[in-house]
This record gives structure tokens, C-alpha cells and sequence, in this order.
């Protein structure tokens, strides 16, 4: 999803108590009610109307802990390779985005990342690889799912492999550059 830095101005009403419950939270946060209100239409228009159709389940982060910590290793390496080949191509194919690199790194860091608190991400590029350091606080029963979930959207949608590190809290994904370049020509000759 391309985004701008061109702005529009529109006024509307709204209710008393909902103004004053956004100028708290704004001040709180040390940023204008303007600025509050971009963040939050900015949320509804990458992730939330997408879920209108998806249904979604919002759980707390330890009540979720609790029920991967249930599951054998194997068996979250399966559910994470059969929904890892599904769902990123799904969030691509709701929003209209074509299927490349690029869009899946941006569903990775946006979707699944900032809007659907899966993770954190830290993503930079050296003149070899591509990085995506994803932190968590679920344990290494959900890294051990990030891996592979990822690994298979790497593989299944773009004939990527990636060298992962897999730790209690993060998961990392070296993904080398000329795979990338192979890619987006693939794409382009499409």
C-alpha cells in the first residue's frame, strides 16, 4: 500500500465524550488530537476493515502464551508452514497488492507486525541481505511459529530461502540480495 505525504482537510463532529477521551490519550502521548486521529485512521485503513470479512480473535498476550506453550514443537512447525503458505498471500490478494517482495515484507512489518501485534520488527538492508529481526514477548514456542510461518511465505510465494536464527524472543530472516533481484525480475516478466 503506497502512502503519501500529500494531506487532506476534513471536519467532522463528534461526540463530546469521545473529544475529550482523544485529548487525554493525546496528551498522554505528548502529540497533537490531529495527530492521534491520523494514527488512528491510519490503523483502520491498513488493518482493521480488512477484518470485517476475516474474522479476528484479540486475545491477551499471556492467555495466548499459555495455550502455544500446549502444543508440541512439531506440531506448531506444521500449523506454521500450512498458515504461513495461506494468509500473507490472502492480506496481499484483500488489499489489491501485487505479489512481490515488497508487499510481503510490507505485510510482514505493517500487518502482521505493527497493526496485529504479532511482533516488532527491525528491518535493514547491508550490501548482501535483506534483515528482518522480529521481537516478541510469547516465548520460543512462538518464535519456533514466526519461523516457520515466514519461512513458508518466503519459499511458497516468492522461491525464496532464507537463513533464520531462532531465539527465545526473536527470529531473524537473512534474506541474500540477489534472491531478492531474482525475484523482481521474475515479477517483471510476468
Amino acid at each position: 500500500m503506497k502512502e503519501t505525504d500529500e494531506t487532506v482537510t476534513r471536519t467532522f463532529r463528534v461526540n463530546k465524550e469521545w473529544d475529550k477521551a482523544l485529548q487525554e490519550q493525546a496528551d498522554w502521548q505528548g502529540i497533537s488530537v490531529s495527530t492521534l486521529i491520523d494514527q488512528i485512521v491510519r490503523r483502520y485503513v491498513i488493518a482493521e476493515r480488512f477484518q470485517f470479512n476475516a474474522p479476528v480473535v484479540s486475545i491477551e498476550n499471556k492467555a495466548f502464551q499459555k495455550i502455544i506453550q500446549t502444543l508440541e514443537d512439531e506440531e506448531i512447525q506444521k500449523i506454521g508452514s500450512e498458515t504461513g503458505k495461506i494468509l500473507p498471500e490472502e492480506e496481499l490478494l484483500r488489499r489489491g497488492l501485487p505479489q512481490e517482495y515488497d508487499s510481503f515484507v510490507w505485510i510482514m512489518k505493517e500487518v502482521f507486525g505493527r497493526y496485529g501485534g504479532w511482533f516488532s520488527v527491525d528491518h535493514y538492508k547491508t550490501e548482501t541481505e535483506n534483515v528482518l529481526h522480529l521481537r516478541h514477548y510469547l516465548g520460543i514456542k512462538w518464535s519456533t511459529y514466526l519461523q516457520h510461518f515466514f519461512t513458508a511465505m518466503f519459499t511458497k510465494d516468492l522461491d525464496i530461502i532464507t537463513k533464520t536464527e531462532t531465539r527465545e524472543e526473536s527470529v531473524t530472516f537473512y534474506i541474500p540480495n540477489k534472491q531478492i533481484k531474482k525475484n523482481k525480475r521474475l515479477f517483471l516478466s510476468h
